[in-house]
């Protein structure tokens, strides 16, 4: 071997001094900016059918923040109709349902036909109330 120990040491150290730069930027925290939501997007009508195992107390859809529909009691079955602003690659769909404290498992079936007539099917299960984010691509 040749040379000293330290001058290895120094050399060595030279080296990850200059990959400092480097291991900064790429283990650096990233601040994530939200998509900003296009207000002046045109709303396009969806058809949503929900249907449940048994009937929930209550029902709310929320679609960008904003409560799009909701029903106290409703049926086993409901059809709606959504005018809502609607991108064509898919949304997400906020649901609350109400059911009873204590009520044994239950399901909600969502199935949410777009602008274009292409239809996607969801399902939510739960024993007692649930606010949960179905995701139509």
């Amino acid at each position: 071997m040749r040379g000293s120990p330290v001058r290895r040491a120094i050399v060595a150290f030279l080296v990850l001094l200059s990959l400092a730069p480097i291991l900064v930027k790429v283990t650096a925290a990233r601040v994530q900016t939200a998509v900003p939501i296009d207000s002046g997007a045109t709303a396009k009508k969806v058809q949503l059918a929900l249907a449940f195992t048994s009937k929930p107390e209550r029902i709310a859809v929320v679609h960008l923040g904003r409560e799009v529909w909701k029903k106290e009691a409703p049926e086993a079955e409901e059809e709606i109709g959504l005018e809502i602003p609607w991108p064509e690659q898919g949304g997400e769909l906020v649901f609350r349902v109400g059911w009873p404290e204590g009520a044994p498992l239950a399901a909600m079936r969502a199935r949410l036909t777009d602008s274009r007539d292409v239809e996607i099917e969801r399902s939510l299960w739960s024993a007692g109330p649930v606010e949960a984010v179905l995701n139509f691509p």
